[in-house]
């Protein structure tokens, strides 16, 4: 089984083809109908590998789903979870004793938040088939049932008499439980070494920005020099769809202009002179490789995971871009920040992912007791 990526007027898409080279239809219907539904490419990609997986172990079972779809049971899909928990790699039918690692930098060990993210696209899959004949064994609903919900312990008078206060919602039968931690961010002194041990401009840029706006990198390397308004000092994160170096924002509603700082500017204004003025680059992207056989196109995802890795050697700090993200927002946080501008600023879809991307260290909810507690005490010696 292999993920073949395929280019569509859509731009690049993904299909998963067996062994004999054959397309899997049943993975290329659901993914063509995510795709219609609105699917950024990076969710199909990552459903794609999921499903390659799911067809991998079924492969291993000698099961053939078109052929035997009503012999795929719960307890098939329960097996398919217990070989997940094995090390990747070296994934077999038979687990006879399953080692599993809830600590995300086990990188021998798909995590539980991983799993459950591979069980919901299967579910997904299952949901999506079921509304066709051949495959309609209401696989889905066996994986999921349904609790009820009453939101709080306040009962209004003649509850008795009305539906309303109560909320049903599905959950997966077979989620894997997943230890609470902590969003990880970097400290100011962190920032600052970060970004006095990069050895250009560029990078010096491309982290400041990161850190100021908390912009994703995949909407990072689809910025160009026309988005950053200098007189009004902002920047402007625009929806041009998928690009030459595979860049693009995560939805329509992540388009948005975010106030950026004088610092900002003038390293822009020094970027232009020093790289792209100096070097007559003829580009429309901000952001461009500056070395290598493609010098001076665009960048692209693997060129920023190498500047990250060099400067994690170089300083000795565990740093990814994504690290950026939570750091700013955490900050805005801290800042008093009200959330609903915070969700804006993000771009995030809805409020609760921003509630998920506040990290509090133990400093500050020590800090947020203390000055609660002292509150109390001032109100009652006042």
């Amino acid at each position: 089984m292999k993920v073949e990526p395929i280019k569509t007027a859509n731009g690049e898409r993904y299909v998963l083809v067996d062994d004999s080279g054959e397309l899997v239809r049943p993975v290329m219907k659901y993914l063509k109908y995510r795709d219609n539904t609105g699917s950024a490419r990076n969710t199909l990609r990552r459903h794609c590998y999921n499903l390659k997986l799911l067809f991998e172990f079924l492969s291993q079972k000698k099961i053939d789903f078109d052929q035997d779809f009503s012999s795929i049971t719960i307890d098939t899909i329960a097996e398919f979870v217990a070989w997940l928990k094995k090390p990747m790699g070296e994934e077999h039918v038979k687990v006879t004793s399953i080692q599993f690692s809830d600590e995300e930098d086990d990188k021998n060990y798909r995590c539980a938040r991983t799993i459950n993210f591979i069980i919901g696209t299967v579910v997904q899959l299952f949901e999506y088939l079921g509304r066709f004949d051949e495959y309609a064994n209401n696989m889905n609903k066996k994986l999921t049932r349904e609790l009820t919900f009453k939101g709080n312990n306040f009962k209004p008078f003649l509850h008795h008499l009305s539906s309303k206060h109560t909320k049903k919602y599905t959950t997966n039968i077979l989620k894997q439980k997943v230890p609470k931690d902590t969003i990880k961010t970097l400290t100011k002194e962190e920032v600052k070494i970060l970004l006095d041990s990069c050895k250009n401009t560029r990078d010096q840029l491309l982290l400041y920005i990161l850190y100021e706006t908390g912009i994703r990198i995949s909407e990072a390397l689809a910025l160009q020099i026309s988005d950053i308004e200098i007189g009004r000092k902002l920047l402007h994160v625009v929806d041009r769809g998928e690009l030459e170096n595979k860049a693009e924002i995560k939805t329509i509603g992540s388009e948005r202009s975010i106030n950026i700082s004088q610092d900002i500017i003038n390293l822009f204004s020094k970027y232009l002179i020093e790289i792209i003025d100096q070097n007559d680059v003829d580009t429309d992207f901000l952001f461009i490789k500056l070395k290598g056989p493609n010098v001076f196109q665009p960048m692209e995802y693997h060129t920023a995971d190498g500047m990250f890795e060099s400067l994690e050697k170089r300083t000795g700090i565990k740093v990814h871009a994504h690290m950026y993200r939570h750091t700013h927002i955490t900050e805005m946080v801290r800042l008093g920040m009200r959330q609903e501008v915070i969700q804006k600023r993000a771009g995030h879809k809805n409020f609760q992912t921003t509630s998920k991307y506040v990290g509090l260290t133990e400093e500050d909810l020590r800090e947020e007791y203390n000055r609660i507690k002292n509150k109390s005490e001032d109100d009652h010696t006042g």
